[in-house]
């Protein structure tokens, strides 16, 4: 979680938009003030949560 803290304290001092994309939905949670799942068969169908 070391790294989730540094790219947390980093996006909030720079006061900007990032977009993270991880399989690791716990790392994900920590760093980020909104979540979007997507889930579905790829290529084929696709549903985008959150």
């Amino acid at each position: 979680m070391a790294v989730a803290k540094l790219l947390r304290r980093f996006i909030e001092n720079k006061k900007t938009t990032s977009m993270v994309v991880d399989h690791d939905v716990l790392f994900v949670d920590y760093i980020s003030d909104r979540l979007m799942i997507f889930s579905g068969d790829p290529g084929v169908q696709g549903v985008a949560e959150g």
